[in-house]
């Protein structure tokens, strides 16, 4: 694989240095950071900043903001006594998102693990596990809808709320039915994931946990957000 390297400065009384960085691969929304470096000729540290896209850095830590796009660093030394500048080095990589393939459209959400479905028809706002109910309940059908940075909108069909959390952030915090929020509030933003056999989990963007369902099967239990785990 080449590395990336400065040009070479030329100034009188110093000595010249070059960057050298290695390519950085693309990433996905649903990570959260990673970490970048480069080398000088000189031993000199590089410093690191963003020019552009859905990403800032500090040190050399860079932290996506979970929006997809293309992202551009620079690298640069600043030089000494002893050593000019070096030139300023850039490199770019994509975020993507993982949940490819996921249509717009209205759907009964059903637990993979216990078979029951996410249903809005309780007391408060919270939302339930309950059995399929065989006429398609209209408080057992949402309504997924894009928004236009890689995140979705969940909607229940009989209320008009949508699931959120109420920007908690915590294992155990409830699943809500809320109002919508016309800023898009990243508690009610959803990833919804395609996975190899076919069913999705559905990744909170303000806490970066899931739906997690009660392990049994009992009608009425609420929902909760979960620590993601392997499939």
């Amino acid at each position: 694989m080449i590395a990336f390297l400065s040009q070479i400065d030329d100034i009188g009384g110093c000595s010249t240095q070059e960057i050298t960085w290695q390519p950085i691969a693309d990433h996905t929304i649903e990570e959260t950071s990673f970490n970048v470096s480069a080398t000088s000729s000189s031993g000199l540290p590089v410093s690191f900043s963003v020019l552009a896209g859905p990403a800032s850095i500090i040190g050399n830590e860079v932290q996506l903001d979970g929006l997809p796009g293309v992202v551009i660093l620079s690298a640069q030394q600043a030089g000494d006594a002893t050593f000019c500048p070096a030139s300023q080095v850039t490199q770019s990589f994509q975020v993507t998102s993982d949940c490819e393939g996921v249509l717009a459209g209205t759907y009964q959400l059903i637990n993979e693990g216990n078979g029951k479905t996410i249903d809005a028809n309780t007391t408060g706002n919270q939302v339930s596990q309950r059995t399929g109910n065989a006429s398609l309940n209209e408080f057992q059908q949402w309504e997924i809808s894009p928004l236009n940075n890689g995140f979705f909108k969940i909607r229940n069909i009989a209320n008009q709320l949508v699931l959120g959390i109420n920007n908690a952030s915590d294992v155990g915090s409830p699943i809500l039915q809320e109002t919508d929020d016309a800023t898009n509030i990243l508690g009610q933003q959803w990833s919804v994931c395609i996975s190899e056999n076919g069913s999705f989990q559905l990744l909170n963007r303000h806490s970066n946990l899931v739906f997690y369902f009660h392990a049994s099967a009992i009608d009425g239990a609420f929902l909760r957000l979960s620590p993601v785990y392997p499939e």
